[in-house]
């Protein structure tokens, strides 16, 4: 079979690696999994009740409009301070940025793309045929702004910014994400901004602009509602983008499933007092994290927030050696950094995922060395 080399130049799904890796943690370990960053803990009562209702209605196992449920993007709309025409919604997250992505497209042109980068970002940008050009982070994880204009050329299309961070944790200030809009408008470029984690962040943190000429801001229902395997995100900006990309979500997808997007509209409307609590179980998590790693020697957090955080080790192997480690001898996966484009000594850890016993057990695992 001829399988294009634009294809076969793309890294293997990383998440797929991770689990491939997960079979060498020791029997007489339970894993602790702080690999991918999915929910450890089921939706509300009141969006499973949603769930539960509508699949007795025959028309959810029909076709949805291909931009989502009329009701789902009014509800959205409000919440992310823009009008229902300017919301797509997605089969998830990823796929919105695929679609903006497809909407932009075109031989020769380039995306600046911070790095670590999340994964699928670069994988989708890498097959779409996009030129990357890395933008590194400080020493802090921080994005470099300072640096960014010397990145820009007449060819750059757009700038893509994730905040929170997804692989770092870090989240950049509602006026530097303001600054960076207005540096994009004046070069002409769009920016792409990936707000997947803006629920677990306190709400003073969140950049919700509405819309803007340049800017394009793809979000996640998976996980303020822990309904990742219903795949529904969203895609927003100008309503001349949602009508191309109207195209591409019926070509690809035809609609997001009608059972996730009740579930995503059950959550807008009765479950924030729950995500609202789970945002403080979860910052009392990082917080809980950052305390046992402080008694940790070899090991430092230098980034965290939302979901994840970024953590630096002192060994004189790779990040990918280091994984393989941890979970061989110490039962634990995490994703090392060359899974987002970096060459550092550092894991990422998705401590959203387990919970205080679970930190607790991980700091016990860890305090035993890491000798390799």
């Amino acid at each position: 079979m001829k399988i294009t080399n634009q294809i076969q130049s793309v890294m293997a799904p990383p998440v797929s690696l991770a689990n491939a890796l997960k079979a060498r943690c020791p029997d007489h370990l339970t894993l602790l999994d702080l690999s991918q960053a999915v929910p450890g803990y089921p939706p509300s009562d009141d969006i499973l009740e949603a769930a539960a209702k509508a699949l007795t209605d025959p028309l959810t196992h029909k076709y949805a409009p291909a931009l989502g449920l009329a009701e789902l993007r009014e509800a959205h709309a409000t919440q992310m301070n823009v009008k229902p025409e300017q919301v797509a919604v997605t089969a998830g997250c990823n796929q919105a940025f695929a679609v903006a992505m497809q909407c932009l497209a075109q031989q020769g042109r380039k995306v600046v793309l911070p790095t670590p980068y999340y994964f699928n970002h670069q994988m989708t940008l890498q097959m779409q045929g996009f030129e990357i050009v890395p933008w590194p982070c400080r020493s802090d994880m921080s994005p470099d702004f300072d640096s960014l204009p010397s990145l820009i050329t007449p060819d750059v299309c757009a700038v893509v910014l994730v905040s929170p961070n997804n692989p770092t944790g870090y989240t950049s200030a509602p006026d530097a994400i303001r600054s960076l809009l207005a540096q994009c408008e004046s070069w002409g470029i769009h920016l792409i901004l990936d707000s997947t984690y803006q629920d677990f962040v306190p709400p003073e943190q969140r950049f919700i602009p509405g819309v803007y000429d340049r800017l394009i801001q793809v979000y996640s229902f998976s996980k303020a509602y822990a309904m990742a395997g219903h795949r529904v995100g969203s895609l927003i900006g100008p309503q001349a983008l949602i009508e191309q990309a109207e195209k591409v979500i019926d070509c690809w997808a035809i609609c997001a499933p009608r059972l996730g997007q009740h579930m995503a509209l059950a959550g807008i409307q009765m479950a924030q007092d729950w995500l609202r609590d789970w945002r403080g179980r979860i910052e009392q998590r990082e917080r809980l994290l950052r305390r046992a790693f402080q008694s940790l020697p070899g090991y430092d957090i230098v980034a965290s927030g939302a979901y994840f955080a970024w953590m630096r080790f002192d060994a004189d192997v790779d990040s990918v050696s280091m994984a393989t480690h941890w979970i061989e001898q110490r039962g634990t996966m995490a994703l090392p950094a060359a899974y987002f484009g970096s060459d550092q000594p550092a894991l990422r850890l998705a401590f959203a995922n387990i919970d205080e016993a679970g930190i607790d057990e991980l700091a016990r695992r860890l305090g035993e060395g890491i000798q390799l």
